[in-house]
């Protein structure tokens, strides 16, 4: 019998996997988005996805709530949801020199980047740009005189979804057919 290694997910793929994941739970049918944070060592502090406030309706309930081409129902990004959820658990001191993997680049209309930078957060990357709002001035003058990274990964969703099909095709995978 041949031993075959299953080729794991990177820590980016896995923290940007986790972040698409997480954004199948948002509610604005306008952007989907996903927040995964985590300590230093690579281990996940929270998820957080879009969405309206508790309690209220969502988007892809009654509509979206749109003003100045945003939608104003989304009270709830991300990000914030992400950070919010640290410090329910008592998580949030964990988050410094951690990393932020979203699935649109944080935005700051709404201070999720400048969040992110306040909590410790030290890596931010993510999978498409954010054109609503011009951000990459600030952030970029923000995250050099902090020493934060900021990157946006060239991991295509498609080919991570066939990588984490394949993984589990593979020995020990759950959809390895074994009949």
């Amino acid at each position: 019998m041949t031993k075959t290694a299953a080729k794991r997910l990177t820590k980016e793929e896995y923290g940007l996997w986790l972040a698409f994941s997480a954004s199948c739970r948002a509610t604005c049918p306008r952007a989907r988005v996903g927040c995964v944070l985590v300590d230093k060592n690579g281990n996940v502090v929270a998820t957080g996805y879009n969405g309206s406030l508790p309690g209220e309706a969502h988007c892809d309930e009654i509509g979206c709530l749109m003003e100045n081409g945003h939608c104003v129902r989304v009270k709830n990004h991300a990000e914030k949801n992400a950070l919010s959820r640290a410090k329910a658990n008592d998580l949030y001191h964990h988050l410094q020199g951690g990393s932020a993997y979203v699935t649109i680049r944080p935005c700051n209309s709404s201070g999720c980047f400048d969040e992110l930078v306040a909590a410790g957060i030290k890596n931010i990357c993510y999978l498409q740009e954010y054109n609503a709002d011009s951000v990459a001035g600030h952030q970029g003058e923000v995250c050099e005189r902090l020493g934060v990274t900021m990157k946006r990964s060239d991991t295509d969703v498609s080919v991570l979804m066939q990588k984490v099909v394949e993984f589990h095709e593979g020995p020990g995978g759950i959809l390895k057919n074994e009949r």
